[in-house]
């Protein structure tokens, strides 16, 4: 795996702007990460977006869970 990623770095030692810009295969969103082949460099990419994908990215109204708000009163005779 470390030799994918360093025989694609550039002069400089950094990967390239468009290293991880890859067609994604249908059903990618639902797919399990170990399904991919992470001995080839695409195999290899894919399984790395997976690991990072978030389905609610892009999503402007995201609902959040519920929070609550607790009080306390104290009274002393």
């Amino acid at each position: 795996m470390q030799s994918i990623v360093t025989s694609a770095r550039n002069a400089k030692g950094a990967l390239p702007a468009d290293f991880f810009t890859i067609p994604l295969p249908q059903g990618f969103a639902t797919a399990n990460a170990n399904s991919f082949d992470i001995r080839t460099p695409n195999g290899y990419k894919l399984w790395v977006l997976s690991q990072n994908y978030s389905p609610s990215f892009g999503n402007l109204n995201v609902k959040s869970i519920a929070r609550y708000v607790q009080f306390g009163l104290k009274v002393y005779f």
